[in-house]
């Protein structure tokens, strides 16, 4: 007896419930809208036995659609992490051959006497040296001022050649005394300029001002859509606000701020015109309310 009382209440029991009895209609519909890759008006269109005929069917591949669901996430999930892995990846690789050329520059340089940072030394090391080695000589220092040092300067400066032209050793060589000039210029001292510092609890103060002010913005907002959600139901059965606590909306005069006032709906009476319901509940109303005493 017991055996057919348990049986005969588990073929009474929704499919759902004994089969999946952590699914709740939300779930379901959740899956059944990623089933059928549709909106939520999807269902709210059909008719009643459409809708019972495609919940039916939802519950009988639930079980697939789930496993569709997961091979998708991590699809998608894999998918990202491959595109931050190779996003890595090539940024190790720039890092890498950013610290490749600095150190191959600086291997150059190296063989001419090292950095030159002076007229005087300009011309001190091109003296000896034939107009081959000086060009060459010439475009390791610019390259190193270049990448290494990181010299501001128009590109043209850098370059070996112009316009399919190669540059003269004199040519670079002036180029190189305004690179120079350039990184002197750039390293000269400058007098600090004259600092404001500003007390501890003024920084206090802003920062508590600016937080009312947000805190304002977003309670504000929030009024704003709860009164829009709300109104259409309070305009049907406006007899519906008595009783109900409320935020209006309003300002003493033209072109003063409006400040938001809490109040209670004691009684619904008729406005002096129609009025725009739609921002903020700015309701007008013929006359004052008297006050009513609570009833014990």
């Amino acid at each position: 007896m017991s055996g057919c009382s348990r049986r005969s209440s588990r073929t009474s029991t929704p499919w759902r419930y004994w089969s999946k009895p952590g699914i709740s209609a939300g779930n379901l519909e959740t899956t059944l809208l990623w089933w059928q890759n549709q909106p939520a008006e999807y269902l709210r269109a059909k008719s009643k036995e459409e809708n019972a005929a495609i919940h039916q069917e939802a519950r009988a591949q639930a079980s697939t659609i789930r496993a569709l669901m997961q091979d998708r996430k991590e699809l998608i999930s894999k998918q990202i992490k491959d595109k931050l892995a190779e996003k890595q990846q090539k940024k190790e690789m720039k890092a890498t051959k950013e610290v490749n050329t600095k150190i191959k520059t600086s291997r150059e340089v190296s063989q001419y006497g090292g950095p030159w940072v002076t007229e005087a030394e300009v011309e001190s090391f091109l003296q000896d040296m034939a107009p081959a080695v000086q060009r060459k000589a010439l475009v390791a220092q610019l390259r190193f001022h270049r990448d290494v040092v990181q010299v501001r300067g128009s590109k043209v400066l850098f370059q070996e050649s112009s316009q399919g032209e190669k540059f003269s050793p004199e040519q670079l060589k002036e180029h190189f005394i305004e690179v120079l000039s350039i990184n002197v210029d750039a390293s000269e001292d400058f007098p600090p300029q004259d600092l404001t510092y500003r007390q501890a609890s003024d920084i206090h103060e802003a920062t508590d001002v600016q937080k009312f002010d947000l805190t304002m913005k977003l309670q504000a907002a929030r009024n704003s859509r709860l009164a829009k959600t709300h109104l259409p139901s309070f305009l049907q059965q406006p007899s519906s606000l008595i009783g109900k606590r409320f935020l209006h909306l309003c300002r003493n005069a033209p072109g003063e701020r409006p400040e938001w006032f809490p109040g209670t709906v004691l009684e619904v009476a008729k406005v002096a015109m129609r009025c725009d319901l739609s921002n903020n509940m700015m309701i007008q109303i013929e006359r004052e309310i008297p006050p009513k005493t609570a009833k014990k």
